[in-house]
């Protein structure tokens, strides 16, 4: 069995792991600051495994953001290794829980095996994550779907969709102040500011207050991830309904429209049966895959 060397990784070296995470995750081994730990497994054949989190220190919580293993040197303990290593440099920076969300599929009975055995949780659903190819102009079939779901269900009058890149800097200060209060901060707009796709990132005011939003980002070059949809829930009863469908549609629109790219994707959280509906109802055709994300944490003993 080749020796193997496990390694806290530094700027200098960060990056030539890049290969070894997710594309959406690459900027952290480029910019490797102070609050993100990447562990890198090397043998005489070069890279062959990297785990990463993120850690804020202020709440004592650490995040797991990927682990990988070759598959030529899977099965040899390497993952169950790298996880007790990263286990480790969390308690030491205080972290009192770790934190790990996976996709579901055929490689992630391994990864649950070992969460078994290090003592994590058992994983609980979070959302399910959804993928579209067929996102353009020349499809006749998803424009007609998209344009008679608007013509149902026209914008109240009191009501207006601009882009997103209209919302004003005063406005955005409102909006930054009501996390937590009106909208979670799971569907916050200023997620991932430096990707955002402003083709097709809406916002929805209701008599001139911004209410809602659906942000998107270019998750990939050929990929425009719905990332946050959000309208004020008081503006959805009926009397004054505004669906928050009705702007994912929209988005979907213009990105039929105005986009080079025909695939997206986006994500509905657990528990979220108005969405889920819709999405069975009403998206499911056009979707090419559907699958599911689910998350597992550990307690640990800050050193």
């Amino acid at each position: 069995m080749a020796a193997r060397e496990y390694i806290v990784l530094t700027k200098a070296i960060a990056e030539e792991y890049q290969n070894l995470t997710y594309p959406a995750y690459r900027k952290h081994l480029k910019f490797l600051d102070s609050s993100t730990i990447a562990i890198g497994v090397d043998t005489s054949s070069g890279h062959v495994g990297l785990i990463l989190a993120k850690f804020y220190q202020d709440r004592g919580v650490g995040e797991i953001l990927s682990i990988f293993v070759v598959p030529e040197y899977r099965h040899q303990g390497i993952g169950h290794e790298l996880l007790k290593v990263m286990e480790d440099s969390l308690a030491q920076y205080g972290c009192e829980q770790a934190s790990l969300v996976y996709i579901k599929g055929g490689a992630t009975a391994y990864l649950e095996k070992i969460l078994l055995q290090r003592g994590w949780s058992a994983p609980q659903s979070r959302m399910i994550l959804a993928q579209s190819d067929c996102i353009r102009a020349d499809n006749p079939s998803v424009m007609a779907a998209i344009e008679d779901c608007l013509r149902r269900s026209p914008l109240p009058e009191a009501f207006t969709i601009c882009p997103w890149s209209q919302v004003t800097p005063t406005e955005l200060k409102t909006i930054k102040n009501q996390v937590n209060v009106w909208y979670p901060d799971v569907l916050s707009p200023f997620q991932d500011i430096d990707i955002i796709e402003h083709t097709n990132s809406l916002g929805l005011r209701y008599r001139g207050e911004v209410v809602g939003w659906m942000i998107t980002h270019r998750s990939a070059p050929d990929v425009i991830r719905y990332t946050s949809l959000f309208v004020r829930e008081d503006l959805q009863r009926v009397g004054r309904a505004i669906p928050p469908w009705a702007l994912l549609l929209k988005s979907f629109f213009l990105q039929a429209h105005h986009s080079q790219t025909a695939k997206a994707s986006f994500t509905v959280i657990d528990g979220n049966d108005k969405m889920l509906r819709i999405v069975n109802r009403r998206i499911a055709p056009f979707l090419s895959s559907v699958r599911h994300s689910v998350g597992a944490t550990k307690s640990l003993k800050i050193l």
